[in-house]
């Protein structure tokens, strides 16, 4: 865990402990993981895997929507199933070869954008 990632996860944790789960997913015993501890998520690491083997439907309209939909109905939030399950992708992927790898990044821009301008910076 980087110094500045350590400050700010601190400063979020009183801010966030009130949503259920946060604790239980994001802190250790409702501590933040401080700078050069290692964070591991096993829940998280499990839901990639699950997207991984299937692939975007199981995202926005499999298991994945419908405890989405369930926890925003549970917490006054505003994302509902058939929000998720009529998402539809714009525009194209964007990439950036470094190296011998290619980068590919999702259509959403800012994920796109961010980590694909620091990988140039990286190739600097």
């Amino acid at each position: 865990m980087s110094q500045l990632i350590a400050y700010y996860w601190k400063r979020s944790v009183p801010i966030l402990s009130k949503w259920p789960g946060f604790k239980e997913q994001f802190t250790f015993n409702g501590r933040a993981p401080e700078e050069g501890e290692i964070w591991r998520n096993e829940a998280l690491a499990n839901t990639l895997e699950l997207l991984v083997s299937g692939g975007r439907d199981f995202f926005y309209e499999g298991e994945i929507a419908r405890n989405i939909d369930r926890y925003m109905k549970e917490n006054d939030g505003f994302l509902s199933y058939d929000d998720l399950r009529s998402h539809r992708e714009i525009g194209l992927s964007l990439s950036r070869q470094i190296i011998v790898v290619t980068m590919y990044g999702n259509c959403l821009p800012m994920v796109r954008n961010c980590g694909l301008q620091i990988l140039n910076l990286m190739e600097l």
